[in-house]
């Protein structure tokens, strides 16, 4: 079942509440944050796995980075935003470096190019240009299915 991801755990670094409640809003606040301080739109994962719960974030505005972990499977999956991609997108590289995987059919027409960063470790990656913003999402998946299902959701709301 396809869901949007509504799950936070406990981050106290963050100040995030655990209330059942409020847990969509915090994710919404999250996006928020970082794109009024970064000056970009947020990346939004518009399905992730029922065990994917969100984690944790910061937001480092010096450098114009956002980073935004989840668990995932007793792994950490993260996303990172940064303002300017043509100062970025071309010195980004994953440790192990990389193996072009197919471009992902993203269901509102981003293109999305995805990678194995460790084909052993089922370890994967995907990089996203859009805007002004250059954006990332990494981790361990089990499934790879699982990892494209994502990608194939993601998508930007300007706030």
């Amino acid at each position: 079942m396809k869901k949007r991801c509504k799950n936070v755990s406990l981050v106290v670094q963050n100040g995030l509440t655990t209330d059942k409640d409020s847990l969509l809003r915090e994710e919404e606040k999250i996006y928020q944050e970082i794109a009024e301080k970064l000056g970009i739109a947020a990346l939004r994962l518009g399905y992730c796995p029922e065990e994917m719960l969100l984690d944790s974030y910061s937001i480092i505005e010096d450098t114009g980075w956002a980073y935004v972990n989840y668990l995932y499977e007793g792994e950490t999956i993260t996303i990172q935003m940064a303002k300017d991609y043509t100062e970025v997108s071309g010195s980004v590289q994953w440790d192990g470096g990389q193996k072009k995987l197919d471009d992902v059919n993203n269901e509102y027409g981003y293109e999305i190019e995805a990678y194995y960063i460790d084909e052993k470790e089922q370890k994967y990656g995907a990089k996203i240009l859009y805007g002004n913003g250059y954006y990332e999402i990494f981790g361990r998946f089990l499934d790879k299915n699982e990892f494209f299902s994502i990608l194939s959701h993601i998508f930007f709301k300007n706030v």
